[in-house]
């Protein structure tokens, strides 16, 4: 099953330590579990982009991921998703981030 955030369908969310980082571009959404939105049962925390997430420990070393924890109560209440984009450049990725930042406004990303 997948999530859709505006005109963008990603990936199923994950548990944050059951989730493998995708070794290509990607936009991601940080969730957390929320029984009152509907239909998907969550809440953005932040969204980001990258050309290569391979490496887990780079959520854990996020400026933001004592903001996520926070939010979500612990690590163990953090969910990832992410929209694969390995024909997207990092000027388009950035520009959609951006608009989904803008219409989402997370509470853990800088607008």
């Amino acid at each position: 099953m997948s999530i859709q955030f505006g005109d963008y369908v990603f990936d199923e969310p994950i548990p944050f330590g059951k989730w493998q980082p995708p070794k290509q571009p990607c936009i991601y959404a940080v969730l957390v579990h929320d029984p009152k939105v509907k239909p998907k049962p969550y809440t953005v925390l932040f969204f980001g982009e990258s050309d290569n997430l391979s490496d887990q420990a780079f959520f854990r070393s996020h400026i933001k991921y004592l903001c996520w924890t926070k939010q979500a109560g612990a690590e163990k209440n953090l969910f990832i998703t992410q929209l694969k984009m390995p024909d997207v450049d990092g000027i388009q990725r950035k520009k959609i981030l951006n608009a989904l930042i803008q219409k989402y406004q997370p509470v853990c990303n800088e607008v």
